[in-house]
């Protein structure tokens, strides 16, 4: 990656690491009351984050590797899927008086118009499962999620998204950080479209455990993530 002028890597550490440092605004606005307006960060600079200066260093000597198959998007369906092992409820979609996640309606909406964008492969409702997502995701260079992510608030490893879950498949349509982390993947952008997927246990000096680290871990080399919960239709 060359870096110029328009270009911030951040190293965050700690607490830092909530931060959206892209929403900062470069100047203090003269009004508050639009806020699509106002002169946030990102609109004059690209920003990138790094969990260590060392992930950093590996990542930049990763070869970029050109693949015939170039988008895989996955938009999986949960029919009212029960997760009594939920933790915490990371969705507005989520009901508050039980454990059930809902069906994310607009998430078969946005990977279509992700492929109509790049093109590509689409897996949705019962063809989006977590085999089905293990065994092609190392053969593309982009890969996009479209679905429920579960931050687990005591072990980030086991984090997880959700894939369609259908009969005798040897998966249990839960992809858990850990297991993200032992992917054979060369990716070069993993778009998680899912709620809280930066968001997990941070280290002194080596990061945050997450669902998107665990992508980087397994050789992605950019993740687009998210630091809370998503409403459906905005995502």
């Amino acid at each position: 990656m060359k870096l110029g002028k328009k270009n911030i890597i951040i190293i965050a550490d700690n607490a830092l690491n909530k931060i959206p440092f892209e929403v900062l605004t470069t100047s203090i606005p003269k009004r508050f009351d639009n806020y699509r307006n106002l002169p946030y960060l990102i609109k004059q600079n690209s920003i990138y984050y790094a969990p260590s200066a060392s992930f950093l260093a590996d990542v930049k000597q990763r070869p970029k590797i050109s693949k015939h198959s170039r988008v895989l998007s996955l938009a999986p369906i949960h029919d009212d899927l029960i997760l009594t092992d939920t933790l915490s409820r990371s969705l507005l979609a989520v009901r508050s008086d039980t454990s059930i996640l809902n069906s994310l309606p607009n998430a078969n909406k946005e990977m279509l118009f992700a492929h109509k964008i790049a093109g590509g492969k689409v897996l949705s409702d019962r063809n989006a499962t977590e085999t089905n997502f293990k065994n092609m995701a190392g053969k593309y260079e982009i890969l996009h999620l479209a679905t429920h992510g579960i931050a687990d608030s005591t072990n980030s490893l086991l984090s997880k998204l959700l894939f369609t879950k259908v009969e005798n498949e040897p998966n249990d349509g839960l992809l858990h950080t850990y297991e993200i982390y032992n992917m054979k993947q060369s990716s070069q952008l993993v778009v998680l479209s899912a709620c809280n997927t930066g968001s997990g246990t941070t280290y002194g000096g080596e990061g945050v455990i997450s669902l998107a680290r665990g992508f980087l871990s397994s050789g992605s080399r950019s993740v687009i993530m998210t630091l809370w919960s998503v409403n459906d239709q905005s995502s």
